[in-house]
């Protein structure tokens, strides 16, 4: 029913009777809790997590929200996106089995996910959204590319996949991204926000003060926020007056709030968004004024240069690292772990001495370190042979200590 041909996802048109030729099974699970391990139909060990807000009602459309977890954690997927769900009335659905790994396997799985989904609930077409965590993020916005039938994705913790065909073009799904600035993938998805802005597709990145995991509860809920109103620009949904109007000084006070705490690049931030989300109902003259202002300050501009360096360092960094980790683990008996020791040393140093976004730009390259010796342990991404394993426990052991991992 639902499949790939050459890579490419395609919805067909029975997609749309599925939407409306439903089961009765809705009408036996509970709204307001976790279930998991529900078994996905016509699979194999196959099962995911479910979540029905409590506004469900199995007799109306519902918008649907697939998640993606790197590491297949199905209920703390879900957990994630729960507040988000009872304020805008999202089904919520993960899979057990889904994982980082290969990308046609991948697809496979989510097709018979989908395929279960689609004929069991009534689900509004246009408000079907997808979002995911690492890996999870890349394989989302993957399905959304392919399959253009996506409103939107929310894309945690890393951009596109390094496939060109499953990287977006002209398609119409809106893309939030989220991302803490202390995330390996923060410069990525720099990377990404000004690659979508180039393209004038419609995007949004919202950044905190945060490293390589799941964002924050309110974090998800100011990219479903987000992601809301585009869908009512495109009648999707009908948000009344007083809603838009609330949000609108919400996101006000939190880009006066970064600008009182001199977090000039957050600010910066923060302004764009609320020109790009609100201009269309509301006069926002006052939002250019500061926002013009603020671009024309000597402190920001000077904050924006320190930024712009701090990223070509991490750049060349990341560049340098990533080919000597190419090297040793090519020939692992070779390696010599007491120059990645000097050279950590080094690194670590270089954040104690050189301010805080120095100090966020280490953290980001020391886990970076972490997660390509972590990925070599992982027999989903890479068959590696005892020496291999064994010098990725070494290195995680350099990077972290403590207790050679980091919690995520």
């Amino acid at each position: 029913m639902y499949f790939w041909p050459m890579k490419r996802f395609l919805i067909p048109l029975l997609f749309f009777i599925y939407c409306t030729v439903v089961a009765q099974e809705p009408h036996r699970y509970e709204r307001g809790i976790i279930m998991d391990s529900l078994e996905v139909s016509n699979s194999e060990n196959e099962s995911f997590a479910l979540y029905l807000p409590n506004s469900f009602d199995p007799n109306k459309l519902t918008p649907v929200l697939f998640i993606f977890e790197p590491a297949a954690r199905a209920k703390l997927g879900v957990k994630t996106f729960i507040p988000a769900a009872e304020k805008y009335g999202h089904l919520l659905v993960c899979s057990n089995n889904i994982r980082n790994g290969s990308y046609d396997h991948g697809f496979e799985l989510t097709n018979r996910l989908f395929a279960h989904i689609f004929s069991r609930f009534s689900i509004d077409e246009n408000l079907i959204y997808l979002a995911g965590f690492s890996g999870g993020s890349r394989l989302a916005s993957a399905i959304a590319t392919t399959t253009d039938k996506m409103a939107g994705v929310i894309a945690c913790g890393a951009g596109f996949a390094h496939i060109p065909f499953y990287q977006p073009t002209v398609q119409e799904y809106a893309y939030a991204g989220i991302c803490g600035d202390r995330d390996m993938n923060y410069r990525e998805m720099v990377n990404v926000r000004n690659l979508l802005e180039k393209m004038d597709f419609n995007h949004t990145l919202i950044t905190y003060d945060g490293d390589h995991r799941w964002p924050p509860k309110e974090q998800i809920l100011r990219a479903f926020d987000w992601l809301q109103v585009q869908a009512h620009k495109k009648g999707h949904v009908i948000m009344k007056d007083s809603d838009l109007k609330r949000l609108y000084l919400r996101d006000y006070q939190l880009a006066q709030k970064e600008e009182h705490k001199e977090r000039w690049v957050q600010a910066a931030e923060n302004y764009s968004r609320l020109l790009r989300t609100y201009s269309s109902f509301f006069n926002t003259d006052t939002v250019k004024r500061k926002f013009k202002a603020l671009q024309q300050d000597k402190t920001f501009r000077s904050n924006l240069k320190a930024m712009e360096k701090v990223l070509e360092t991490e750049a060349q960094l990341v560049e340098t690292f990533n080919r000597r980790l190419l090297k040793d683990f090519e020939s692992p008996e070779k390696s010599d772990l007491s120059w990645w020791k000097k050279e950590l040393e080094a690194l670590e140093k270089l954040g104690v001495d050189s301010g805080p976004e120095m100090e966020k730009m280490v953290a980001r390259v020391r886990f970076h370190i972490f997660a390509v010796a972590f990925s070599r342990s992982n027999p989903n991404l890479h068959e590696s042979s005892e020496a291999q394993q064994q010098l990725s426990t070494a290195l995680k052991k350099l990077v972290y200590p403590e207790t050679g991992r980091k919690n995520r």
